[in-house]
């Protein structure tokens, strides 16, 4: 039996062709690319060159062998999912496969991409998925000075095309740092006429030198659902192929794809030297200080709490809180924090001598980005009321 069929398998010829489930697709809309070689399984996979108007994706292969009244015969598919990027009129070229030293080749086949259904608005030429989907980067402010904090915000703008899987953009931070993402917000604009999705995300950007710097280009993936009716097997034996399962699964096709931002200019200027006051803080927008003590009464030998609090805007990381320093305290290491858009230090300080009766003003000096000069505040002096400590605590 086995020789009569290898006679069989010898005697096949060998033909190879390429077929498509529909020469006119819609944009949004995913075709199907199938090569097939009748009369051999052995092949790998056909490379495709690069194609214009569409992004392949290869989906896998399919063997089929059957033998019918003593005939055999043996076919190879290879699919691929063809994704239209644009409108037009596009050309699949003629593909070639070598199979024992003898090279076949396919027809080439002719396909148009055609608008989707746009509820009637009016289009000024041929559309792109690039004219469905993009990327861009905005900055509260174009000029500013080093450390302050501006907004930077990553707008991701969707026309008529269903995507999901979004990731957070990813942008190279040279010369400045970035926070966190805010929770992204999503909601409809108008843009050029057209409504539009949008998914924003927002952060904070704090430049961290002198210059002239690029932000961006921002990066983001995220999933495309390409609409498709089409058939993973070419030969009809996938239990799956049926209209229940394709109903059932929405008929939709994914495709990863990263889009894209342009970068925009940053130019950062230094604070100036004229009038910059002894103890700069290095905080740089607007800013509120407050400082207290407690307790206002106390015994020699006791702790007592002085505590600063600056809150604002502008970015905090960059804030160096006041220093505090007098010989007749004994002062321990301050410890700080942020917290709820504050930054707070709190230092124990412990009187020595009951002579003492105050705890001396504290000043905090930053750069006012809207007066665009030094801004001083101080606060304090303290009114401090130190008793005797009772007797056998006195102060070691």
């Amino acid at each position: 039996v086995s020789l009569f069929i290898c006679a069989f398998a010898y005697a096949e010829d060998i033909t190879f062709e390429a077929s498509v489930d529909a020469t006119k697709v819609p944009m949004g809309t995913a075709a199907q690319l199938v090569l097939t070689v009748h009369g051999s399984q052995d092949v790998d996979k056909v490379d495709l060159p690069k194609l214009d108007g569409f992004e392949a994706s290869y989906m896998g292969p399919s063997t089929k062998v059957q033998v019918i009244n003593g005939a055999y015969s043996t076919a190879k598919a290879f699919t691929y999912m063809l994704l239209p990027l644009k409108e037009g009129t596009f050309t699949i070229p003629s593909l070639d496969v070598t199979i024992s030293g003898n090279v076949y080749r396919s027809q080439p086949i002719v396909m148009e991409v055609v608008s989707s259904s746009s509820g009637g608005e009016p289009s000024d030429g041929p559309v792109s998925l690039a004219d469905k989907i993009h990327l861009a980067v905005l900055i509260s402010k174009t000029q500013c000075y080093v450390n302050e904090e501006l907004l930077l915000v990553v707008k991701l703008y969707v026309h008529q095309v269903p995507m999901q899987d979004i990731t957070l953009p990813q942008i190279p931070q040279e010369g400045f740092v970035l926070s966190d993402y805010d929770q992204p917000r999503q909601y409809s604009e108008v843009v050029d006429g057209r409504k539009v999705e949008v998914v924003e995300f927002s952060t904070r950007l704090t430049p961290t030198r002198v210059g002239i710097l690029n932000i961006g280009p921002a990066a983001l993936s995220g999933n495309i659902l390409f609409k498709t009716n089409v058939r993973r097997n070419p030969f009809g034996n996938s239990a799956f192929n049926d209209d229940f399962f394709s109903s059932f699964f929405g008929g939709y096709q994914k495709k990863m794809v990263t889009l894209t931002s342009e970068s925009v200019e940053l130019s950062v200027q230094d604070l100036p030297l004229a009038g910059r006051p002894a103890g700069v803080s290095g905080g740089v927008g607007r800013f509120a200080f407050e400082a207290e003590i407690t307790p206002s009464e106390i015994r020699v030998g006791d702790p007592l709490t002085l505590r600063m609090t600056v809150t604002g805007m502008g970015d905090l990381k960059t804030v160096r809180m006041p220093s505090f320093k007098d010989d007749r305290f004994k002062v321990y290491e301050p410890q700080i924090r942020e917290d709820n858009g504050k930054k707070v230090l709190e230092q124990v300080l412990i009187p020595t001598s009951t002579e003492i009766k105050d705890v001396p003003a504290v000043n905090f000096v930053y750069f006012d980005t809207e007066e665009g000069r030094y801004q001083p505040i101080t606060r304090g002096p303290f009114q401090l009321l130190v008793k005797p400590a009772e007797k056998g605590d006195e102060f070691q």
